[in-house]
């Protein structure tokens, strides 16, 4: 196991980084790079290839928002309440509906940088398409 460096990351170009002014090659997957630059990065170099980054994380936990995780001020409203719902769709089909819309925007986004603001946006908008 080789030693963690704490440095800036400053550029990022496919599995090229740039750190303290110094160009290095990942060997593990770009979705699992830090998605901000200019942050301090702890990372590991392969003992045998100095230019082979073998780990990277912040050296310090993205700040959270003051106040704390506030989920509901973020999320859609939930169904309505009421047995009558949306264009006679009853509580528990929109229900249904939402949670698919969920599920398929995931997975839409599986694999990429996106955040679950962006995924809840794009589930919001496969719903209004699905109760048109």
């Amino acid at each position: 196991m080789g030693t963690k460096i704490t440095g800036k990351l400053e550029a990022v170009s496919g599995k090229q980084v740039l750190i303290d002014g110094q160009w290095h090659t990942i060997s593990f997957e770009t979705k699992y790079l830090p998605r901000d630059i200019n942050i301090e990065v702890e990372y590991e170099l392969d003992p045998k290839d100095p230019s082979i980054v073998k780990f990277m994380k912040r050296a310090t936990p993205k700040a959270r928002p003051a106040g704390g995780y506030q989920p509901e001020s973020r999320l859609p409203s939930g169904p309505p309440q009421g047995g009558s719902g949306v264009g006679g769709k009853t509580d528990k089909d929109l229900s249904i509906i939402r949670q698919t819309c969920i599920k398929a925007a995931a997975e839409l986004r599986q694999g990429t940088d996106a955040d679950i603001v962006e995924v809840l946006k794009i589930a919001a908008e496969l719903e209004k398409w699905v109760l048109r």
